[in-house]
């Protein structure tokens, strides 16, 4: 157990190097290829370690938000964003089919409230900055996919936390015009609560 304490602190500490050689980056598209790389080494370290290191993971994705903001962002660059998102949720297979068996944990609930909060961020970035559907695609998928896990297995406050997200990016998707956007995430909000 000490071991496994042990290689999380080290694992944490090399998504947190990471994220820090992914914030030195000029925020550029001549630099997208190394963006792409470092957000992949996390992605990484998502998929194969705890609550900690996934934590760690989401904050470096907060910090990717930035690209988007400063309107320097591709469907790569927000897919890599989003994928990093997916791996971190205690989803697991056929969790978008049916409720977990196993209760969530507190650890598990608080990762899931993280990753609302950054799903919703580049989604909100998006809209808000480069409103176009091509870039949203992805961040609009994520978004369903908690809020289908969230209502599958009766999460009431991190479903209540998700449609806010979902609220929020559509209201500033129809303040910049961006009907095509509005319309999205409206279909993927659906899709997410038909039980059918």
């Amino acid at each position: 157990m000490l071991l496994d304490r042990d290689f999380a602190t080290v694992a944490e500490l090399e998504v947190r190097k990471l994220s820090y050689a992914f914030q030195s980056l000029h925020i550029d598209l001549k630099n997208e290829v190394r963006a792409l790389e470092i957000l992949e080494m996390i992605r990484l370290y998502g998929r194969d370690f705890g609550p900690r290191v996934k934590d760690e993971c989401l904050s470096a994705v907060y910090e990717a938000v930035y690209w988007t903001q400063l309107e320097v962002a591709t469907p790569a660059l927000v897919y890599a964003q989003t994928t990093i998102v997916g791996e971190v949720l205690p989803i697991g297979f056929g969790g978008l089919r049916h409720a977990r068996r196993k209760t969530l944990t507190k650890t598990g609930k608080e990762l899931i409230s993280h990753a609302i909060d950054i799903a919703g961020e580049i989604a909100y970035a998006i809209c808000k900055y480069v409103p176009e559907v091509e870039l949203l695609n992805s961040a609009a998928h994520r978004l369903y996919s908690i809020l289908k896990f969230a209502d599958l297995n009766d999460l009431a406050e991190e479903k209540e936390a998700i449609l806010h997200e979902f609220s929020e990016c559509i209201r500033i998707a129809g303040a910049n015009s961006f009907e095509k956007g509005v319309d999205l995430l409206r279909e993927q909000q659906a899709l997410a609560l038909d039980r059918s």
